[in-house]
């Protein structure tokens, strides 16, 4: 998840970068946006991996556990609880790439 962060980062930079270069809502909106995709893409394992954690000595692997959640809830049970965790993701980590930023260009003196 976290390489598909940096990539993201960087493919903004190069789409919008008159927007990412902005002081704070920039790095706001480049933080938000880019991990909450990098979320959307990790999510349906996350999913899976707390089903796995949830069970009651299941043996299934966390790929077949993806196979059957969507053989039987489709994408809606992937995704499922996605929405309050890309408004947290959103909020969190946009606040913390503002601020990344933000003290980077305090020492670039």
């Amino acid at each position: 998840m976290l390489t598909s962060f940096f990539v993201l980062c960087d493919y903004s930079e190069r789409v919008a970068p008159e927007l990412m270069s902005r002081p704070l809502l920039g790095g706001f909106l480049k933080g938000g946006v880019c991990a909450t995709l990098a979320w959307a893409v990790a999510w349906p394992i996350e999913v899976a991996k707390n089903l796995k954690q949830g069970a009651d000595g299941s043996r299934l692997s966390t790929l077949a556990i993806v196979r059957q959640l969507a053989a039987s809830d489709g994408l809606r049970g992937l995704y499922r609880g996605f929405l309050p965790g890309a408004l947290r993701s959103f909020v969190a980590n946009g606040a913390g790439m503002a601020v990344f930023q933000f003290t980077q260009s305090l020492r670039k003196d």
